[in-house]
């Protein structure tokens, strides 16, 4: 019975031409209709006042709804929220709550923030691009693209490809902390030396490596000699009117960006701080932010969501290749963690949330939490991003406050 009441529901949505804030555009209405009589007597013209097309519903707006996220999140104190679901392969309901900067800009739907790790899955989508384009394979030996050796001491015979870079499995040793250097030369002159001693791509090799995904983002670059943010904007962002970039200075709407606090309320990075950063001047220059570094709304972010559990299309448009979806959702043999398993860079679990399956990525990084996630049989999402809430986990890859509001908008979809 609740299927179906929302299938009623939700029939508003399906025919919008877009979603990704409450403000959705309605459809065309209708044009004029004429009637022509075919007897001696002067023409005459009926014609309908157009009406007002339904609004598409929100389910991100019903008052018990927006309650229960709002007690869920309480414990936790977020000083900012926005979440968003996808409900049946459409962008169904989006919601902020909170402060954007204390005390002087409340949180909407609409600001832009800092996603942590869940960046990665969207470097993964430009590698996607990137390979449907024949400029990059996943399997091909990193020296392609870099011009130099990239082989680890203790393996000399394997080589080391993209697909290890998105599964963690590169071996080649994690850098940690935000100071550390990817600019081109610096990552090229460690190609000499910088693995442990596992082999590369085997899942006893897994060691979580931003520092991977940095030079993940600079090998698409170097292959299509693009930057990130203009590949995905041509292909995916623009089509989808979607506002996002890896570096935060060069968004269109940067006066949405968002101030970033810690869980104790102390600022972390001001606005003014992230209108500095702007992509290097030199292609595949400089990756540090192709690990953590992406700033979007959450509404945008379903708009991603849906696009993979679509099978590459959004309303019409079909922005990636069904088997770039189907390559992105292949999971290594094994799983590491609580029953995880790595895709490309997604992860899959089993059981979670009331549902059969979920394809995911969390992120957690400078006060922001953040989680991505669909149900690639229901074609159902759910997107969180919190700024300072407290750091409680629930387990390995959940924080406490994500997870209990997965758990609870699953439940309602």
């Amino acid at each position: 019975m609740k299927r179906a009441i929302m299938a009623v529901l939700l029939s508003a949505v399906m025919l919008a031409s877009g979603c990704g804030d409450a403000s959705i555009l309605p459809t065309e209405p209708s044009t004029a209709v004429t009637a022509v009589t075919t007897t001696a007597v002067p023409t005459t013209t009926a014609t309908t006042v157009p009406t007002e097309p339904p609004k598409p519903v929100n389910l991100l707006e019903d008052e018990a709804v927006t309650a229960q996220i709002e007690a869920i999140a309480a414990p936790y104190h977020p000083v900012g929220l926005q979440v968003a679901v996808v409900k049946d392969g459409e962008v169904a309901g989006v919601y902020a709550s909170g402060w954007a900067t204390v005390d002087t800009d409340p949180m909407t739907v609409d600001h832009k923030i800092r996603i942590a790790s869940v960046s990665k899955v969207i470097t993964g989508m430009a590698a996607m691009l990137a390979i449907e384009d024949g400029a990059l394979d996943l399997d091909a030996d990193l020296a392609t693209y870099w011009d130099t050796t990239v082989r680890n001491p203790s393996y000399p015979d394997v080589p080391i490809t993209m697909r290890h870079l998105l599964t963690h499995t590169s071996s080649i040793t994690p850098l940690y902390g935000w100071d550390y250097s990817s600019r081109y030369d610096d990552v090229r002159a460690r190609f000499a030396y910088h693995y442990d001693a596992t082999k590369p791509g085997e899942m006893y090799s897994w060691m979580y490596n931003n520092y991977g995904l940095h030079i993940a983002g600079m090998t698409v670059e170097l292959a299509t000699g693009r930057h990130l943010d203009d590949l995905l904007h041509e292909r995916v962002f623009a089509p989808l009117g979607i506002d996002a970039a890896f570096h935060a200075g060069d968004l269109e709407a940067t006066d949405l960006l968002v101030t970033r606090y810690n869980e104790n309320g102390y600022v972390v990075h001001t606005v003014e701080d992230q209108l500095a950063v702007h992509a290097d001047d030199r292609i595949g220059g400089n990756g540090t932010h192709f690990s953590g570094g992406l700033t979007i709304s959450a509404g945008d972010l379903a708009k991603l969501a849906a696009l993979l559990a679509n099978d590459g299309a959004y309303q019409g448009q079909q922005l990636l290749d069904p088997s770039s979806v189907a390559l992105m959702e292949t999971c290594m043999d094994g799983t590491w963690g609580n029953e995880i398993s790595q895709a490309i860079p997604l992860c899959y679990r089993e059981g979670i949330c009331g549902r059969e399956s979920l394809y995911y990525h969390s992120g957690k990084a400078h006060g922001v939490h953040s989680m991505f996630s669909y149900d690639p049989v229901e074609k159902d999402g759910v997107i969180m991003i919190s700024v300072g809430a407290d750091t409680v986990h629930y387990d390995y890859d959940f924080t406490g406050l994500a997870y209990e509001l997965s758990e609870h908008l699953y439940g309602i979809l």
